[in-house]
């Protein structure tokens, strides 16, 4: 493989000759090397990829040459959406025609056959009044092969007669399902075990991850090789598939199931099931709603009362026992009875795990959204998890991002991750020419981010940034109270720039706009430290509010900090440093995307000159001009050294 992979990316090779625009790259070639010779050998191996080097070819032509059965994973549904349209076609036509591909979803991303042919028969309290609905998802599903909701433009993001229709894994009986062999997810398991290439995302693959082996919620097939792209994003994806998850919505989900199923299996007197379903509900009500009154995350010790909900907690396992006890009864009469049978064992469990709160290994915590109290059980470290149903089991696993090491050292993912000691690791280079394209902002006349006045100084500065830059910024905030507050006073001073704040409109309409409005600025956090990709002038400013060191206080932060305290290391350098600087690298990652591109970071934290951490910061940013003279900011841009963003963009 390794001759072929030099042939192809080589000089004048099958590449150079055969797509339109293609450019080489040696740091393409090195990975595509190291990929092919992980895939030969079977060793697990990690890659930090800079933007711009065409990493996803370098993984998926080694992958179509090993002829091993390959699972590509990815952190984001746009980079699945585009190595499925884009680069598979392209491969296909110009390289691999017989490949054989497909890109898989969750599974309530497809139509349930049994419920939704249930709900025809018998629309639920949920489903009425979508008769007109309902017809034409009839129409849809006559002609569909897929099932995939997808293809249906006109149903609702939010609509809840989809939940009806389709089926979580709790919600399916397999094989004992009358329509399992015409089931779309049975199809869909068919198609895959018959491609070569599967790409599906990091939720997808961990939700089968974390299932029983052979359990028949799974969606995946087999397979002899993974590839995660995106990898930093691994810990955090496991830590939610590994752990458990218990609301109000498991409860309200069963009661409303049984009474569906039993409708269906045609039993007409259930005066008893349903006051045990009445109580359940109530009870559940009952004990959700005694977490109100707070925001945010917190673990389940700190609540006063959490020992005082032990009464209400056992009415609800009497509850699910006495219902486990009725529906087996009756399990015979219908799969969906039998499956609702277990799910109220699997509810009494759960209780259990967040009343007895037995594992020290897990932390319990709550979590309140808009929807109301989510309780949760965490591992505190996933590392032991992936070792087991990862690594030993799937080879070779292979892990590359833009951001998975600090300088050249691994160290803190192998650790987070359980990354065996014979995985390889190399650090890829970048060909944009940083010195030249790119120049770094850090004041010194600013309050530390804690000061009372940071924000309104913070402001300030961004103000005087915009001025230079005309605006074509995006500022990234650590915390949404950050954000709101900078929008609030900046929105005040009346510049001549529109601006677009996170939470106003859809993710994708907000870039869309912030793209199309060349001297737009935009406001955002979270999810827009990453997976953001706007090339040209509409984006020559990232403003980074501050380093974004995770709060301490996040419950699954504060345990795993604890853990470490205890086995005698530093967190804060062990842990909280290393985490921080990989997100710093992400949302400065966003500013270069191509070799054209040029413009300014600031990051407005003063820390980065007065603390001893600072220095590491510096260190793993990309090799250009540090400075905090605004002068030099806007020498930088009346200079466009021969690029003609500036110029057009004035």
């Amino acid at each position: 493989m390794i001759d072929k992979l030099k042939v192809i990316f080589g000089e004048n090779g099958f590449l150079s000759r055969s797509l339109p625009g293609y450019e080489r790259r040696e740091n393409q070639l090195e990975m595509a090397l190291a990929v092919g010779e992980a895939l030969e050998e079977s060793s697990p191996l990690l890659v930090e990829a800079p933007t711009g080097i065409g990493k996803t070819l370098a993984y998926l032509i080694p992958s179509i040459l090993s002829e091993k059965r390959v699972i590509i994973s990815t952190g984001t549904k746009n980079l699945q959406d585009q190595i499925f349209e884009k680069d598979i076609p392209l491969l296909k036509k110009y390289f691999w025609p017989p490949l054989k591909a497909i890109c898989v979803k969750g599974r309530n991303n497809y139509l349930c056959k049994r419920r939704f042919l249930e709900t025809l028969r018998q629309p639920s309290v949920m489903s009425l009044g979508s008769g007109a609905v309902l017809k034409k998802l009839h129409y849809w599903y006559q002609r569909t092969s897929t099932g995939d909701r997808a293809e249906i433009e006109w149903l609702p993001d939010d609509s809840v007669l989809w939940s009806e229709i389709s089926s979580s894994s709790d919600q399916c009986v397999g094989s004992e399902c009358k329509h399992y062999h015409e089931c779309f997810i049975t199809r869909l398991k068919q198609r895959a075990a018959a491609c070569d290439l599967i790409i599906v995302n990091h939720y997808l693959y961990f939700a089968d991850l974390a299932l029983k082996e052979g359990d028949f919620g799974a969606v995946l097939p087999g397979h002899e090789a993974v590839i995660f792209d995106e990898a930093h994003q691994l810990d955090n994806v496991a830590t939610n598939y590994f752990g458990q998850e218990l609301s109000v919505y498991r409860f309200l989900e069963l009661v409303h199931d049984i009474k569906k199923e039993l409708l269906s299996a045609g039993v007409k007197k259930s005066e008893e099931i349903d006051s045990k379903l009445e109580a359940l509900e109530i009870s559940a009500r009952k004990y959700f709603a005694s977490f109100d009154g707070f925001r945010g995350r917190k673990r389940l010790e700190e609540f006063e009362h959490i020992d005082q909900l032990g009464e209400v907690a056992e009415k609800i396992c009497n509850f699910l026992d006495a219902l486990a006890g009725d529906l087996v009864t009756l399990v015979d009469l219908s799969p969906g009875l039998n499956s609702c049978h277990t799910r109220a064992l699997n509810l009494k469990r759960l209780v259990h795990i967040f009343t007895s709160r037995d594992n020290p290994e897990m932390v319990y915590w709550c979590e309140i959204r808009k929807r109301g109290a989510f309780l949760h059980a965490s591992p505190i470290n996933v590392s032991s998890y992936l070792k087991e149903l990862l690594f030993d089991r799937i080879g070779p696993v292979i892990l590359t991002s833009a951001t998975l090491a600090i300088g050249d050292d691994f160290t803190f993912m192998r650790q987070c991750l359980g990354v065996p000691d014979e995985a390889r690791e190399i650090v890829l280079s970048s060909h944009f020419d940083f010195k030249n394209n790119l120049i770094i902002y850090v004041p010194k006349d600013i309050p530390e981010p804690s000061s009372p006045q940071f924000i309104g100084r913070f402001c300030e500065g961004v103000e005087k940034l915009l001025c230079i830059t005309k605006g074509r910024a995006l500022i990234l905030f650590t915390s949404y109270k950050n954000m709101e507050d900078a929008y609030n006073l900046l929105r005040d001073k009346n510049l001549p720039y529109r601006f677009l704040v996170q939470g106003e409109k859809p993710r994708n309409t907000l870039l869309k706009e912030f793209k199309e409005d060349l001297h737009s600025v935009l406001l955002a956090t979270g999810s827009f430290w990453e997976g953001v990709d706007v090339p040209g002038p509409s984006l020559s400013s990232v403003v980074i509010d501050k380093l974004p060191f995770e709060v301490p206080s996040d419950p699954v932060l504060a345990a795993r900090l604890e853990k470490l305290r205890n086995e005698g290391l530093d967190p804060f350098w062990q842990y909280q440093v290393p985490q921080a600087i990989l997100s710093l690298k992400q949302g400065v990652g966003r500013l270069i995307r191509t070799v054209e591109d040029r413009g300014v970071v600031a990051l407005m934290d003063v820390r980065i000159w007065r603390r001893a951490y600072g220095k590491k910061f510096l260190e793993n940013l990309p090799e250009c001009k540090v400075t905090s003279d605004l002068k030099e900011i806007s020498n930088f841009f009346k200079n466009d050294h021969g690029c003609n963003f500036f110029q057009s963009a004035k």
